[in-house]
């Protein structure tokens, strides 16, 4: 059911200074977080779960269960290299659907057989095409390993070796890739523990859908044994690999766990809400799984079939997956990475554009907010970091983007012009774009506005006052014509788009999301939220099209009456969206409602579908039957999950930052199940620790930095009122901590 409209209730805050203190009395002890208070157990039906090695490889398997689609397995470079394994105690095949119960961590992932007295232990190491897997039995047990692999079902299609003491195999069609075909061949296999010989049988076997062509066994004389997988290019380096990973294994799965647990305490965040929290810990460790040195540094668009960079879904996810937990290296690089893909042939009419998608053989630029969404994640860079060299080295990209637009995409209204299938809503089917919004949608209009203002910028950083004022010029312009051709004051409505005739769209989508700082009138800003939130915003999400639409469509998957791609962006929950819609109900002052949105998603996080990670989309309705929409899409999607994030630290905790002048501003949010938060954010290299605390009509807040290299400017806004914000500044001293007390005098 669609949430009914609600009057927005605003919060008028007074703030006061309580007490100046120093660190060690002010800031209350915070334990470390590990990743075993992230276990998350599987019983019954099995969940899907997916390791990364944070490369160019990814591990997709079941908890508890044999594997569904085609897409599982053990995939490098965008090619599966290996469907499954299977492991063999006494001579009997331990399914991986008699597991009794799976626990699932972030680095690795454990199932217990009862039937089998097994525990079995799997880690996907980092920076490594290579897996571990730890097994506990009997001792004295007979353990045999079998790789698994689809669609080859003699032995005729393999080569197995063992020349240099260790079992390698390839497919002979894996051998035959072509040199931009850059997966690895080979797979190399070995097991260690204590025993006089290890027993090799190559024989090939049909199991189902899958063939193992051969099979590694150890007798053991201990009640531990460790099945090593690792791939290579070629035979030798395949057995380097295997080598190193055989010396170094146990270090490596350390190595894996204290990385993430890093993450966790550089990133500190902790609430009264220990699910929310556990959730929060889970997305954080997902997102980071999806930043990835495929080629270069970027970002997985989702899994498991974007396991390449979009150029749109990696800028949107920026923020949230690297600047507001002070990952600004990992940002400056992927921001690099794309800045080194951009179209520079003046001659070209994608000049200036940064891609839409990269895969591991070629580069495409069919998209219109690709180069906005890259220049704004510059700026929004460059002010958490306080960069300022990188954002000079990054103008001449900037001001290619700009000028191509220019000269290539704009019309006399200086509106950015596009193609049917050029915005994020770009499913085609055979007749064309399944939502067709050219020539100039709303999102793309206003992301050319913001582009152009983060141009300006960059240039006034550099001293290129001619484009400054060029810039200004064209932004002022787009702006009053895009209120004048686009704002429908007296509905509250923004048309979706115009068509090439100049006539407006009318349909009701939630592009308007990202329109809506552009419209002049205020009260209408909020006229404009209200009228999406009842007509688009469900308890589990945000919905591409109003349901009151001929074209809309509920489900995702629902042959024979559509294709699914019909569907796509007619209707569909799309799980990314909920980030700027929440942003603009912690805005217009209704945190609480935000927050039913948000704890559906902490629930598919726990307790559905894959472990720990948010899908792309949902069904806008349960089917008959049913008591919730089904998940659809990628199992995990890179924005959805940024958002997650984002919103937790802009919009509930309202944390913005700005090292280029030292500042934090604080303009919380919270709903009424936050209690309690401790948090730390980072302005360029200064950690800030922040404890927030609610006691009864008052918020308490205690700041203080580490290190404490110099003084920052403290600024707490009040939430958005008719664009006249109340503020309150005041300065946390190098050494000291400060405590704030925000009262909720409320109207």
């Amino acid at each position: 059911m669609i949430l009914s409209k609600r009057t927005m209730t605003r919060l008028l805050l007074t703030f006061v200074v309580l007490s100046y203190v120093s660190d060690a009395q002010q800031m209350s002890l915070r334990s470390p977080i590990t990743l075993n208070q992230l276990a998350i157990d599987v019983q019954g039906e099995s969940r899907e779960i997916a390791y990364t090695n944070k490369q160019a490889g990814h591990f997709y398997t079941e908890t508890n269960g044999e594997h569904r689609t085609a897409w599982q397995g053990w995939t490098v470079m965008a090619r599966e290299i290996m469907e499954d394994y299977l492991i063999t105690l006494d001579n009997e095949d331990v399914r991986k659907s008699d597991a009794a119960i799976a626990r699932v961590y972030p680095h690795q992932l454990q199932r217990e057989y009862g039937k089998h007295r097994l525990r079995e232990t799997l880690t996907v190491l980092d920076s490594l095409d290579a897996m571990i897997v730890e097994l506990e039995h009997s001792k004295g047990a007979l353990v045999g390993v079998q790789p698994l692999y689809t669609n080859g079902l003699s032995m005729k299609d393999y080569v197995v070796d063992t020349t240099y003491g260790i079992v390698m195999i390839a497919r002979k069609n894996h051998l035959q890739r072509t040199p931009e075909e850059n997966y690895p061949a080979w797979i190399g296999m070995t097991m260690i523990g204590k025993t006089d010989k290890l027993q090799f049988n190559q024989r090939g076997r049909i199991l189902e859908r899958n063939f193992s062509p051969c099979e590694l066994a150890l007798q053991s004389s201990e009640n531990k044994t460790t099945i090593v997988f690792a791939a290579g290019n070629t035979k030798l380096q395949t057995k380097e690999s295997v080598l190193y990973v055989t010396k170094n294994w146990s270090q490596c799965i350390t190595q894996r766990r204290r990385r993430m647990e890093s993450i966790l305490n550089n990133a500190y965040i902790v609430t009264n809400d220990q699910r929310f929290t556990k959730a929060l810990h889970w997305t954080i460790l997902s997102m980071d799984g999806l930043i990835m040195n495929q080629l270069k540094k970027g970002i997985f668009a989702g899994l498991p079939w974007f396991n390449n960079y979009w150029g749109r879904d990696s800028f949107i996810s920026l923020p949230g997956a690297t600047m507001v937990l002070g990952h600004y290296s990992t940002a400056k690089d992927i921001l690099q990475s794309f800045a080194e893909w951009q179209d520079t042939n003046p001659s070209s009419t994608n000049y200036g554009r940064i891609p839409n998608l990269v895969t591991t053989n070629s580069v495409h630029y069919n998209t219109a907010d690709g180069t906005p969404w890259f220049t704004m994640s510059l700026v929004q860079y460059y002010k958490y970091s306080g960069d300022t060299s990188f954002a000079v080295k990054m103008y001449p990209v900037v001001k290619r983007a700009v000028e191509g637009t220019l000269q290539y995409h704009t019309d006399k209204f200086y509106f950015l012009t596009h193609g049917d299938a050029e915005t994020w809503m770009d499913a085609v089917g055979p007749d064309g774009p399944w939502s067709p919004r050219g020539t100039r949608g709303n999102d793309i209009q206003a992301l050319w506005w913001n582009q152009l203002n983060a141009a300006m910028e960059i240039a006034k950083l550099v001293g290129d006052d001619d484009s400054f004022r060029k810039w200004s010029d064209t932004a002022i312009i787009l702006s009053q014509n895009f209120n004048q051709f686009f704002v429908s004051t007296a509905s509250g409505f923004i048309y979706d788009h115009l068509n090439s005739d100049g006539t407006p769209d009318v349909q009701l989508r939630p592009n308007q999301l990202f329109a809506i700082d552009l419209v002049d009138d205020k009260i209408c800003q909020q006229r404009i939220f209200e009228n999406i939130t009842h007509s688009l915003v469900y308890e589990h999400g945000i919905a591409s099209l109003s349901q009151d639409d001929p074209n809309f469509h509920p489900y995702h998957h629902y042959q024979p009456y559509y294709v699914q791609d019909a569907a796509y962006h007619q209707g569909i929950v799309w799980t990314w969206l909920a980030g700027p819609w929440i942003h603009y109900a912690t805005r217009f002052g209704v945190p609480d409602l935000a927050y039913r949105v948000t704890n559906k998603m902490v629930e598919q996080i726990l307790d559905r579908g894959a472990v720990g990670t948010l899908s792309e989309l949902l069904d806008a309705a349960p089917r008959s039957g049913e008591t919730l929409p089904q998940l659809s899409g990628t199992f995990t999607q890179a924005w959805s999950l940024a958002e997650f994030i984002r919103n937790v630290y802009q919009s509930y905790l309202g944390v913005s930052i700005d090292a280029t002048k030292s500042r934090i501003i604080l303009s919380p949010n919270l709903p009424k199940d936050f209690l309690t938060i401790q948090c730390c954010v980072w302005i360029g290299s200064q950690k800030i620790n922040i404890d927030y605390r609610k006691r009864r009509e008052r918020l308490e807040v205690d700041l203080s930095s580490s290190p404490p290299s110099h003084d920052l400017q403290v600024v707490v806004v009040r939430p958005f009122e008719y664009g006249l914000p109340d503020t309150f500044v005041t300065v946390l001293p190098a050494k000291k901590s400060i405590s704030l007390w925000i009262f909720e005098t409320g109207v």
